[in-house]
């Protein structure tokens, strides 16, 4: 008796260890919303801390950062993604040879709602193609069209990265220093020696992307990985800024308010068809204000044509996604490697789009409206290591976003993103239709 009753237990133990594995998979075979499909939802409803590690489906609890931590100690690259890897990194797609480039993204935003986008970084170009560091300023409130945006170049070697402890990293371009914690920035007219931006600001109580072995960041183990076309890496989801900036003479301040996003991408080339939003400002319905009201929420969300396994050795080309919705302590991952399913895509390039993403527990669904007239028009890299201005950034975009539970269709989150980051590219024959 007492053996056939271990047995019975035993196998309840398998039967529901491999239940909750097989859970997350479940909604990729069975029929949408249906009855099997919202049973495996509630099933890792039941066990979230569990399922938030099973293909990176399940929310984390961004609070607890012993993991990401003792990962980023060991000074390993692929745990941090966010410092300078350069044309040598085995991370890394393209060559200071064949073309490289690597970039950082501050998006800066004052309690007024000014936005201020700075991207410093350097680019390797090959078969004539110049090499040079540079920085980027995207103004889009300055006075005067051609303010809006500029491009500073530097000979490369005033490009300077340094390495220390835990993770830690900064990089000098020209006479501007810019690290996860702060930004010196000094750029200068190239014609007159004037100075257009002058200031330092700080960044406080910034909030990372977690970090596991399977999973090191926002790439999942995508991240693993050598030779990708393009690779990205988050360094804050959100950040408080404090200090100021003086451009072309007038004071920006940041203090009481100001919010920074940040992220990272470096390889060969940006994609050839993509589209990328963020927004870390969301209000609430005032008339439908729900609990999520009281928190602050990042949305980043990023889907597009990848070459596979690289752009130089093209075996085929598929749809990839990664991103998350930050609520308050919670991150809700959506991506191709989390098993997550875009159920609906629609976009064009006069900039508006909608998505709808499921994972195994939630939905997301984003409708973004930008305005394509007034959009920024930033260089971006391209195969070969040129350097084109060809990236329309709308800076002042809206984004919709709901979250629900798909096993009884509550909302957790339903808010706008204001003073969002919206870009809607193709470069390739069938353009936006690859993403559907």
């Amino acid at each position: 008796m007492g053996s056939s009753l271990l047995r019975a237990g035993l196998t309840l133990v398998v039967a529901g260890v491999l239940s909750l594995l097989l859970a997350p998979a479940v909604h990729l075979v069975a029929p949408t919303d249906s009855w099997i499909d919202l049973a495996a939802a509630q099933s890792l409803d039941t066990f979230d801390a569990i399922s938030e590690n099973l293909m990176g489906g399940g929310p984390v609890d961004i609070t607890s950062k012993w993991l990401s931590d003792s990962l980023r100690r060991t000074g390993l690259t692929v745990f941090n993604p966010s410092g300078w890897h350069g044309p040598q990194s085995w991370t890394t797609s393209g060559s200071s040879d064949s073309g490289f480039f690597e970039g950082w993204y501050y998006k800066c935003v004052t309690t007024a709602g000014r936005t201020v986008v700075l991207i410093p970084g350097g680019i390797y170009g090959s078969g004539g193609n110049k090499t040079f560091a540079f920085v980027i300023l995207a103004d889009p409130s300055a006075e005067r069209p051609e303010d809006r945006v500029q491009l500073f170049e530097y000979p490369i070697d005033e490009l300077v990265s340094t390495k220390g402890p835990n993770g830690q990293w900064s990089v000098r371009v020209g006479q501007s220093v810019f690290s996860p914690d702060a930004v010196s920035v000094r750029l200068l007219d190239p014609v007159t020696n004037a100075s257009v931006v002058h200031g330092d600001i700080r960044l406080e109580n910034s909030i990372r992307w977690p970090a596991s072995i399977l999973l090191p960041d926002v790439m999942g183990w995508f991240a693993w990985l050598p030779g990708m076309e393009c690779r990205h890496g988050v360094v804050s989801l959100d950040s408080d800024v404090v200090g100021e900036m003086k451009i072309r003479g007038k004071a920006v301040g940041f203090t009481g308010g100001g919010k920074a996003y940040v992220e990272k991408d470096w390889g060969s080339a940006f994609p050839r068809t993509w589209l990328w939003c963020q927004s870390n400002h969301f209000i609430c319905d005032e008339e439908t204000p729900g609990p999520w009201c009281q928190q602050s929420a990042t949305l980043l969300l990023s889907i597009a044509s990848i070459p596979f396994p690289s752009n130089e050795v093209e075996i085929f080309r598929f749809r990839g996604f990664l991103g998350g919705l930050r609520v308050g302590d919670t991150l809700y991952r959506f991506a191709t490697y989390s098993g997550a399913v875009i159920e609906r895509f629609e976009a064009t390039q006069r900039g508006a789009a909608t998505v709808s993403i499921r994972t195994p527990q939630h939905r997301l669904e984003v409708w973004a409206l930008g305005d394509m007239e007034t959009a920024a028009l930033l260089h971006g890299p391209t195969p070969g290591g040129r350097f084109e201005p060809f990236v329309h950034e709308m800076l002042g975009a809206e984004l919709k976003v709901r979250l629900t539970r798909r096993s009884d269709g509550k909302v957790i989150f339903e808010a706008v993103g204001q003073h969002a980051g919206l870009e809607i590219e193709s470069k390739e024959p069938g353009g936006l239709s690859l993403l559907k």
